[in-house]
């Protein structure tokens, strides 16, 4: 039997904005900025990475890079786990974004190689706050803009800098101008182009809508990743979860991906789409949903799943994909925040399924029990069957790998 997972709240999610404009003050592109609230003034980020994440499903899949920037090009911040795995970007057409790498980023060979990469797909690359040190000079080649804080640098050590840039082909942002003064100077030193409060102070974009289930990100994430899954079965999960199916369809359809016939099916959307993009977009929703609930308490979920199927198996058990939904769903109501009663009110599942939730003594509730008795145990219980420790490795093993490909993009 399909499980329909429970509806969502409806929320409100928020994107900040601010222009950018040439020397003849045209605009001509919008930087994207995390917001966790209305606030216009402050991002309120708890995570580089979460907020990296948030920016780019907001303005991707939910208010759309043509409602927030129009035919502008967008700036995002990108932190040193997007860089080292750029993968997670392809959901983003490089030729409406320009990639700001932030100044926290150490030049590393990973990070080298990563931009590199991104480099070599067409993607606009920027220095965030740049301040110059030989450190960076593996990077600057790879760089077709620099962003400088005007209160950083100005005057003379502005103007070295900016004919630094312009010999080597770059061209130069400088932000964070407050008046007309500090406007001048920036101009006078050659600056390509402008952003700060006296040119406009950011605003907020706001949308309604109702997030996915992690629970069904999860589960999608596992058969994106499984290779000897079908199209029809990644489909059937998709399909499980409205807000995940109108997204879909929605970012099928957006300017990102090319599509100039209108797409109203999942299962084209998900063929159209592909394997891998699919992967990286999960990956991404995912990243974005965690910001309130430890990344551990979603692997424990795909773990618990996977022992519980795999000590079924070993069982020749019937249906072991009942035993892989009461290892997925028995943290359901930690991940909800609702008590396990509340949240099976709103679940079509088989009265077994219930039953093995509630507590219920059934063949469903007792490998749960001999799975969930492992956790966070310092030393295999001899007393265990062999087959439940094999279970338990085997799972662990899998789930780690997992959480880490949706850490990674696939």
């Amino acid at each position: 039997m399909p499980i329909t997972l429970p509806p969502s709240v409806s929320v409100t999610l928020f994107v900040g904005r601010q222009p950018i404009f040439d020397r003849g003050l045209e605009t001509v592109a919008y930087e994207l900025l995390f917001r966790g609230n209305g606030n216009t003034a402050t991002a309120d980020v708890v995570d580089g990475g979460t907020a990296t994440a948030q920016v780019l499903v907001n303005a991707v899949t939910e208010i759309g890079l043509n409602n927030l920037v129009g035919s502008k090009r967008a700036f995002v911040n990108i932190t040193e786990h997007f860089i080292v795995h750029p993968h997670l970007l392809a959901a983003l057409p490089p030729d409406r974004v320009v990639l700001e790498v932030l100044e926290s980023v150490p030049p590393t060979p990973e990070v080298v190689a990563g931009l590199t990469r991104l480099a070599e797909q067409g993607y606009t690359l920027a220095m965030d706050d740049f301040i110059y040190a030989p450190m960076f000079e593996p990077v600057l080649p790879l760089v077709q803009l620099v962003k400088y804080d005007y209160g950083q640098i100005q005057g003379l050590k502005l103007r070295r800098r900016i004919a630094e840039d312009h010999r080597a082909g770059r061209q130069v942002v400088v932000e964070r101008i407050e008046n007309h003064l500090e406007h001048r100077d920036a101009e006078l030193a050659g600056a390509d182009f402008f952003q700060g409060y006296f040119f406009a102070k950011p605003k907020t974009v706001s949308i309604q809508t109702v997030p996915p289930s992690r629970i069904m990100l999860l589960q999608l994430l596992a058969r994106v990743n499984d290779p000897d899954a079908s199209t029809e079965e990644i489909v059937s999960v998709l399909t499980q979860d409205v807000s995940m199916s109108v997204k879909t369809l929605r970012y099928v359809n957006s300017a990102a991906t090319g599509v100039t016939n209108s797409i109203d099916s999942i299962e084209r959307a998900a063929i159209l789409l592909g394997r891998d993009t699919l992967r990286s977009w999960t990956s991404l929703t995912l990243m974005a949903s965690i910001q309130d609930q430890p990344s551990e308490l979603l692997g424990l979920a795909l773990w618990r799943a996977k022992a519980c199927e795999n000590v079924a198996r070993f069982y020749q058990r019937p249906n072991p994909s009942s035993y892989y939904a009461v290892g997925m769903l028995s943290l359901l109501d930690v991940i909800t925040g609702a008590t396990m009663e509340r949240v099976l009110r709103d679940l079509s599942l088989s009265d077994e399924i219930r039953a093995c939730l509630l507590g219920e003594s059934n063949e469903l509730r007792e490998v749960l029990d001999q799975v969930i008795a492992l956790e966070g145990a310092g030393t295999p219980d001899t007393d265990m069957p062999a087959c439940v420790l094999d279970a338990h490795q085997r799972a662990l093993v899998w789930a780690t790998g997992l959480m880490s490909s949706a850490a990674a993009g696939g």
